[in-house]
């Protein structure tokens, strides 16, 4: 699992180069983000049960994890790879919480990438 979360995001201003260094910061860590596929890898699907054709198209993965329903509190956040295809639920999160606190649940659930 990932050992780092958005707590750990730096940008490097490259003091080294002057006043040039956080414009050369920049432009390496958009380069990064952008062309080393860095960048956010996550998505976020909000399932509601009133919105019936998203609710069919991620079922399945509701189902393996509430067979009956039971235990799903509202908000609930399931994190997931591939939702659409053969999908591995790495775990939940209820929601409720302190974002700090979230933001360190999530992270830790979070699979490294």
């Amino acid at each position: 699992f990932r050992r780092s979360g958005i707590n750990d995001l730096a940008l490097d201003v490259h003091e080294e180069l002057g006043h040039a260094g956080p414009c050369v910061g920049c432009m390496c860590g958009c380069a990064k983000y952008w062309l080393c596929c860095q960048g956010p890898w996550l998505g976020f699907v909000s399932v509601m049960l009133q919105d019936t054709e998203t609710y069919r198209k991620y079922r399945k993965v509701l189902m393996a994890q509430y067979p009956n329903k039971e235990g799903m509190g509202w908000p609930t956040y399931l994190i997931v790879s591939d939702p659409e295809g053969e999908f591995v639920i790495h775990g939940e999160l209820k929601g409720g919480m302190p974002k700090g606190d979230f933001r360190d649940k999530l992270s830790a659930l979070i699979p490294a990438g």
